[in-house]
């Protein structure tokens, strides 16, 4: 039997490139336990990165769809409000992720566990512009 060869899959869109995206992205990055900062839609799709690069960033963002979906369902399930942040701690780093609108979220790669006080305040204060940048 004949293979049949598999349409060629489109190449992921490359992250939208935003002085101002960009330059909301700065302040996270002043702080030194941060990393790495990521904005993706909510199908997965990298917006923009900055800080040090995250290996397999596009696996890392599917995974993350997949965990804010799972987490979704369970707050549909349960009646509890919309999901607003998530974290997950593991030794020696931690991943927080917000919620900026309904398309869009924000992942820090953070050093350390539990994410300090600090990076938290800077996220609540940089929302009201990411959120206004990416429903433009």
């Amino acid at each position: 039997m004949p293979q049949r060869s598999r349409p060629p899959r489109p190449d992921s869109p490359p992250p939208i490139p935003s002085d101002r995206l960009a330059n909301e992205l700065r302040p996270f990055l002043d702080k030194p336990e941060v990393e790495s900062v990521l904005v993706m839609s909510s199908e997965g799709r990298l917006l923009a990165t900055a800080g040090s690069p995250v290996e397999e960033v596009e696996t890392f963002a599917a995974y993350l769809r997949t965990l804010l979906s799972i987490s979704r369902v369970l707050g549909d399930k349960h009646g509890f409000s919309p999901l607003q942040s998530l974290s997950l701690e593991y030794l020696g780093k931690t991943v927080l992720v917000n919620h900026i609108s309904e398309g869009s979220v924000l992942a820090l790669v953070v050093r350390g566990s539990g994410g300090s006080g600090v990076i938290r305040y800077l996220v609540l204060k940089q929302m009201p512009q990411l959120k206004a940048i990416l429903e433009g």
